[in-house]
């Protein structure tokens, strides 16, 4: 969006299939990622707005929300199955991260601590020092 005329200056594409449901930033490689109800996950260029990479069928719901690691080097994605997954530089799930009885709804990372939160009405708290 344009900030003074508030006219859409371009819409990304390929697009999701479904409701994007959240997006983080990855500044210091210049690219964002984006969520969505479809499963997938999608990696876009900050300077050309391109997509770069996707993954289909991240997880067995829709995704919905996403974070970076404290060094952007790795991106943790919570969803509505329960789980969170944690993805390296190529969108390779390097681990799965269960404990949660219902949808995870939010995830955030501060320092080398990885803090998610449910619909079964608890947060939790994962070290993620390993991940980089």
């Amino acid at each position: 969006w344009d900030a003074i005329t508030w006219q859409n200056i371009k819409n990304l594409h390929p697009p999701h299939y479904d409701s994007i449901t959240s997006t983080c930033l990855a500044a210091k490689h210049g690219k964002f990622f984006s969520a969505s109800r479809d499963r997938s996950i999608k990696e876009w260029d900050t300077q050309t707005l391109t997509n770069t990479m996707h993954t289909l069928h991240a997880h067995g719901d829709w995704v919905q929300a996403l974070c970076m690691s404290a060094s952007e080097d790795i991106l943790f994605s919570g969803s509505k199955d329960g789980t969170i997954k944690v993805w390296d530089g190529e969108l390779q799930c390097q681990d799965i991260l269960q404990g949660h009885r219902g949808p995870v709804s939010a995830v955030a990372v501060v320092g080398n601590r990885l803090f998610s939160a449910s619909h079964d009405r608890t947060v939790r708290v994962w070290r993620v020092e390993q991940y980089g």
